[in-house]
């Protein structure tokens, strides 16, 4: 499971302390919603691109 780690890259500015959870919670939500069954977040993450994401965090209005 562990072979396609790295490190992340920036999603977008800097959110308040008290958005995280529900920057995570967005950022979950896109990953179930978008995901082939059994697709790991990688590969989601990697066949999507970062703007579905980037897009759902930062709706809020973080």
């Amino acid at each position: 499971m562990g072979e396609r780690s790295r490190i992340g890259k920036v999603l977008g500015p800097s959110i308040p302390l008290d958005a995280v959870p529900d920057a995570l919670e967005a950022i979950v939500d896109v990953f179930v919603e978008q995901r082939h069954e059994e697709e790991p977040f990688i590969l989601t993450y990697e066949r999507i691109g970062k703007d579905k994401f980037k897009e759902r965090v930062y709706a809020t209005g973080h």
